[in-house]
């Protein structure tokens, strides 16, 4: 759609996934979109798909996926990390994991100082409730665990109700996370969202 002047020019049209939710790579000029991922191409102006993953059922893509700052790795809301480029024969294949996140609510990468930041996302019978309490940062190269920041609470009263991790964010300077916490939903409070930022030691 041209937004300028609201004509809505179609394209190729291909059947995809339910619920896809496609994101734009740092690239500007495809797209990928998650469950089996798929690539599409914009360059056009409208979308082309091109390729999905080589993978079918063998690693867990689910829900989501988010870009690292580079542009060179793809994260999934299933904790599993695969390659992006332009070489179809490398682009999606499997990179490796974060350790101890079989779900993902939300990640972040700094290029500045080669780390991840990831919020746990909850799964009934599989984690604990509380599991978006924390923010578990790694190592980018590896993607080896380096520290689990603890969320606070949000305080009514005499009483604490959990603060749960939605989004993550490194400032400018890589040396400070924002996060944005929601309120545990018993503590009945009307303003139930805020932001905390976590000074991260050098």
């Amino acid at each position: 759609m041209n937004f300028t002047t609201g004509i809505v020019t179609k394209g190729p049209e291909y059947s995809i996934y339910a619920g896809t939710l496609a994101k734009l790579h740092p690239n500007g000029t495809s797209m990928y979109g998650p469950s089996d991922i798929e690539k599409y191409d914009i360059k056009a102006g409208t979308v082309t798909k091109l390729y999905d993953s080589p993978y079918h059922g063998d690693y867990e893509m689910c829900g989501n996926l988010w870009f690292s700052e580079d542009g060179r790795r793809i994260f999934t809301a299933c904790g599993n990390v695969f390659r992006a480029s332009d070489i179809q024969s490398q682009d999606m294949t499997y990179n490796g994991s974060l350790t101890g996140l079989p779900r993902v609510q939300n990640v972040m990468h700094s290029a500045l100082i080669n780390k991840v930041a990831a919020i746990p996302a909850y799964r009934q019978y599989v984690t604990k409730e509380d599991v978006d309490t924390e923010v578990y940062l790694y190592d980018y190269e590896f993607l080896m665990p380096s520290d689990i920041l603890k969320l606070p609470y949000f305080v009514v009263g005499d009483k604490g109700y959990a603060g749960h991790g939605r989004f993550v964010f490194f400032n400018n300077a890589a040396d400070t996370l924002t996060v944005l916490l929601k309120a545990d939903s018993n503590s009945g409070m009307l303003n139930d969202q805020a932001l905390f930022n976590i000074t991260l030691a050098k």
